[in-house]
């Protein structure tokens, strides 16, 4: 039936839920705004993991192979928001998903034995070719240049990185210490050394 504008202002030969096809009407403008909102992104939803090293070590690794899990004490619920979006493995750590991410890089560490200097870089790197190299991304530097021993610090760092393949990004995290005496410290209640990794948007 043709759509009809009569004298009295009613309009016939409308159906019922909207304008025939090929015509704009409410319905259709909602759905398609739907429909893009879903494609471009539009209402996401931010996901968060972490790991934390739980154990104290000396010395030098590349990488830290060891004593890594997952944030999950009672306040931090199953220790991921949303998805679990990294997994950890002899301390190599393999993405679940592409995206957009901030990366939080957290480190303490302690000199001690009477050494009257030390130095250590703890630092993150990427592999975007599953693990066959990788480019130092984000670093913490520690020197502990006076003559008392005991001494603790404090780093962190960040940084924005884009995964564009899950399948072959890689992270590992790794400590260079130039005194033997240099302890990174560890807790399986708390953040003391370890990251957190946020994905803020679609890749």
């Amino acid at each position: 039936m043709a759509i009809q504008i009569n004298g009295n202002g009613t309009i016939t030969g409308i159906s019922v839920g909207g304008l025939p096809d090929g015509i704009v009407d409410t319905d259709m403008i909602a759905a398609n705004a739907v429909t893009s909102a879903k494609a471009t992104g539009v209402g996401f939803n931010p996901e968060a993991d972490g790991y934390r090293l739980t154990t104290d070590f000396s010395g030098s690794a590349d990488p830290i192979t060891s004593n890594w899990e997952r944030n999950d004490s009672a306040w931090e619920g199953t220790g991921y928001l949303g998805s679990s979006l990294i997994t950890q493995s002899s301390g190599i750590f393999t993405f679940a998903k592409t995206g957009w991410y901030n990366f939080y890089l957290q480190h303490d560490s302690q000199i001690g034995g009477g050494n009257s200097d030390g130095f250590n870089q703890f630092f993150a790197s990427i592999s975007t070719n599953s693990g066959s190299s990788y480019t130092n991304f984000c670093e913490c530097d520690a020197w502990f240049g006076d003559n008392v021993s005991s001494k603790y610090m404090v780093k962190s760092s960040s940084a924005l990185i884009k995964v564009a393949d899950a399948s072959t990004y890689r992270i590992k995290i790794s400590q260079a210490a130039g005194s033997s005496a240099t302890t990174t410290k560890g807790s399986s209640t708390k953040l003391r050394t370890g990251s957190i990794l946020i994905r803020i948007g679609d890749a």
